[in-house]
């Protein structure tokens, strides 16, 4: 069993001196996709609504890249936090393909899984969550490689992440009282923990990953 209070107390730890980083990052990065993911039907016009489909295809585009250089940050703030810097942000652009592709795919199974039933939807998402870092850390792995390797990974430990993404609610619930800007720090707190938990998963033996 994982430790929800030591990963989290890891993260405070590596989040210390490096606060401000870690803020500007995961700004950068929640504008960027959030600012790509718009709700179309929604708009009040037709030049309207053809901007929010242009901005959906740019963030099918250009998601897997983003979030690939988001995960490499987290990890160089996990394990070195001198290395991190905030131009990891944009270093999976390097591995575009592997990133678009392994981002497409996900994306594919996890909007059918939650069409056919909301649970597959979730349990497809937890399924293929440590893809990034996998990729992050094995730019030369195979994408079916990489989203196996997290599917195995993640055998008997879906439930674990669950349990600690919705131990972050609470904190969440806190941050809309301050008019969002608690999110500023709650953000860096949450997915450093998750960087966490991936490399205390894969520090675990299982004689099914790759």
């Amino acid at each position: 069993m994982i430790s929800r209070s030591e990963l989290k107390t890891s993260a405070k730890t590596q989040l210390k001196g490096h606060w401000g980083l870690a803020i500007l990052t995961c700004l950068i990065y929640t504008i960027i996709v959030e600012g790509t993911s718009v709700e179309i039907g929604t708009t009040s016009s037709w030049i309207n609504e053809n901007i929010a489909i242009t901005l959906n295809i740019i963030g099918l585009i250009f998601a897997g890249p983003i979030q690939l250089g988001f995960s490499r940050f987290i990890l160089n703030l996990a394990t070195d936090n001198e290395k991190a810097k905030f131009t990891d942000l944009f270093s999976g652009f390097k591995y575009f393909i592997k990133s678009f592709v392994i981002n497409l795919i996900t994306t594919i199974v996890v909007v059918i899984g939650t069409f056919l039933f909301v649970i597959p939807g979730i349990i497809a998402a937890l399924m293929f969550s440590q893809s990034y870092y996998i990729l992050a850390e094995n730019p030369d792995i195979s994408i079916m490689d990489c989203l196996k390797k997290s599917a195995n990974m993640m055998k008997g430990f879906k439930w674990e992440l669950f349990v600690l993404e919705l131990s972050f609610l609470g904190w969440a619930i806190l941050c809309v009282f301050t008019l969002g800007i608690g999110f500023l720090w709650y953000t860096p707190y949450y997915y450093t923990t998750l960087g966490n938990f991936y490399l205390k998963l894969k520090s675990i033996p299982n004689e099914d990953i790759l």
